[in-house]
């Protein structure tokens, strides 16, 4: 049985006329649930108010009728918590992201296709280690390659639909600082350009909006075996840079032998800085200037015991290059930063600033 009551505070100029407020609460329209917070205050104070009144009461008949039916009321409410099954995309936006946030935080660092490491590239590669770098690596045979419609560095959550696998998807990109394209000269299939490929799956360029800050540990190793030829081909770490539109850091690493170059390879102890043309061109970084967003760039070397210093000169031209092609087409100001290592990768570093 339900029980209802008219609004206990609409009083009228008596209001201690109890019969009265009751005839005019039994004739009036106005009805509220039990549950209604106000109608449930007024029966604790009014117990509470007859648990201190014992000795001397100061209630009539119709206080006494009163505090009857609220001790019914009391005695007989029972809540019941509805349970209710909320369709999870029709929860709000800002909702779903905390849970995305929640369930990829507590996934442990699972292993993407191989888990394995490069020669002198200190992290492990092709592990999504969310939300500091997704690191992925070159592949030898295409068989090896998932779909570009998925990534298999993905959590078991992203599967689940296909809108939940683009909002995962695309959440772990905007909030992972890093991407590191690991190639590898013995390898023809290009990590780069299978997630550009990835990508591109996503409608109105949305994932590629999301990459601020790429990483090429061996931007060096592009037309690594054509010894010096020159081929009629775009670099695919430069077209991945123009397609991210809100990229901010570039990090590309040069070694020694890619800075320089020797007339006699029967003397490869004995080279020649690089020619700046000739590296730009070699390696197909003219169109980096392009790009309309980009605010650093980070070069790192990676030099051999057995050169002299000399190779420092061709980066160090590049890095002028770059900060003038800026200023000359775009009139605007970008950082180069050089960085110098001996050995393996160990951690990003910030090198000297190149001042122009």
């Amino acid at each position: 049985m339900s029980w209802y009551f008219s609004d206990p505070y609409d009083l009228e100029e008596d209001d201690h006329d109890y019969a009265g407020y009751w005839r005019r609460m039994r004739a009036s329209d106005d009805t509220y649930p039990l549950e209604y917070r106000p109608f449930r205050l007024l029966v604790d104070s009014a117990i509470g108010y007859m648990e201190t009144q014992i000795e001397t009461p100061l209630y009539d008949a119709a206080f006494l009728e009163f505090m009857d039916i609220a001790a019914a009321a009391q005695g007989s409410l029972q809540y019941e918590r509805e349970l209710k099954f909320h369709k999870f995309l029709s929860l709000p936006p800002e909702l779903r992201l905390n849970i995305y946030q929640q369930y990829i935080s507590s996934q442990p660092k699972e292993e993407g296709w191989s888990g394995e490491c490069s020669e002198d590239f200190s992290l492990k590669l092709n592990v999504w280690n969310w939300p500091h770098e997704l690191s992925i690596l070159d592949f030898d045979n295409e068989d090896n390659l998932a779909a570009t419609k998925y990534a298999p560095w993905l959590p078991a959550l992203a599967f689940a639909k296909k809108q939940v696998f683009g909002e995962v998807a695309v959440y772990m990109l905007r909030t992972t600082k890093w991407f590191d394209f690991v190639y590898m000269y013995d390898r023809p299939c290009k990590i780069v350009t299978w997630f550009t490929h990835f990508l591109s799956t996503f409608p109105h360029d949305e994932a590629f909006k999301t990459i601020k800050r790429i990483n090429f540990p061996y931007a060096y190793h592009y037309n690594e075996n054509r010894f010096g030829k020159v081929i009629d081909e775009q670099n695919p770490d430069v077209q991945f840079m123009l397609r991210c539109p809100n990229l901010e850091i570039m990090a590309m690493t040069f070694s020694a032998y890619a800075l320089t170059t020797s007339l006699n390879h029967m003397y490869w102890w004995s080279r020649d800085p690089r020619d700046l043309d000739d590296f730009l061109t070699f390696f197909q970084l003219h169109p980096i200037l392009e790009h309309k967003n980009i605010k650093q760039f980070h070069l790192d070397r990676v030099f051999a015991v057995d050169f002299d210093l000399n190779e420092r000169n061709c980066l160090q031209k590049f890095g002028e290059w770059i900060v003038k092609g800026f200023r000359e087409k775009q009139d605007r100001t970008v950082d180069v930063y050089i960085n110098e290592r001996l050995g393996d990768f160990r951690d990003r570093v910030v090198g000297r600033k190149v001042i122009v």
